[in-house]
């Protein structure tokens, strides 16, 4: 990712609704496909100091962990270890008070075989070159049983400028995602779209954008779509229309949205 859009992220991940409607939703689904299934309870209502410095703590490694933004929330479930490519990054989360840190990519992960409970990328494989390759490592380091939790773009119609600033590669289907994990030895247990009740705004504005790019050129734009200022009263709005979908998720799969979400168990 740009510089620049990794210090948008930095300042927004707290506020913007963006960031709060995927961590409402991507937690809910960990405490129910999770913690839920090791302890009996959702990670929030477990004592957070407790747990991640029991000895036998569950291992969740966070792939591509970026700035550190998922962190907080993971280490609710056990001892979390935050993995990048990126030193700068790597040390902002050290600055945030996160010491269990490792370099490197995806294709060669530092961990001895079924050496973590959970494996997370939140937004991460598609920004690598061979997904495939990745979902492989990440089965090799699960251990028999454990979870990997993956969230990717959806529909490549709608990849845009947006995915170029970001260094996206591709955008997924839940065929595509699917298929790929289980090529990997995964077994998907939760599949869904999600920011589906904003959809049918952000989709025809994306495809609009990209008609107007193609008729009038692309423009040197470093900026990610949501690093524009905005109203406090419509991010507050936005924030709790896309946290709304939180509660139905847990019963049901969404059959369309912005982005995806897949959980996958490696067979015991």
């Amino acid at each position: 990712m740009d510089d620049v859009a990794y210090r948008q992220f930095r300042d927004l991940e707290k506020d913007h609704w963006w960031f709060q409607g995927r961590r409402a939703i991507f937690f809910t689904l960990l405490d129910r496909h999770f913690a839920a299934a090791r302890n009996g309870l959702a990670a929030h209502e477990q004592p957070t100091e407790k747990i991640a410095h029991a000895p036998d703590a569950p291992k969740i490694l966070d792939l591509g962990c970026g700035l550190g933004g998922m962190l907080p929330n993971l280490s609710r479930y056990g001892h979390v270890i935050g993995f990048d490519v990126s030193l700068e990054s790597l040390a902002h989360c050290q600055e945030r008070g996160f010491a269990a840190m490792a370099l490197g990519d995806g294709y060669c992960l530092p961990f001895h075989d079924g050496a973590v409970d959970l494996v997370t990328l939140f937004d991460t494989v598609e920004h690598i070159d061979d997904d495939r390759a990745v979902f492989r490592e990440s089965f090799r380091v699960t251990k028999p049983g454990g979870l990997i939790m993956v969230t990717v773009p959806a529909y490549q119609l709608l990849f845009s400028d947006n995915d170029v600033v970001a260094h996206h590669k591709r955008r997924y289907t839940a065929g595509d995602l699917k298929r790929k994990l289980r090529e990997a030895g995964y077994t998907p247990i939760k599949t869904s779209y999600y920011n589906t009740i904003l959809f049918p705004v952000i989709a025809p504005l994306v495809l609009l954008k990209k008609a107007k790019m193609k008729l009038f050129g692309v423009p040197d734009n470093p900026r990610s779509n949501i690093s524009y200022a905005m109203p406090k009263l419509l991010n507050a709005t936005l924030s709790a229309t896309f946290r709304a979908e939180r509660g139905p998720i847990r019963a049901i799969s969404f059959p369309a949205g912005h982005s995806l979400l897949c959980i996958a168990r490696k067979p015991a």
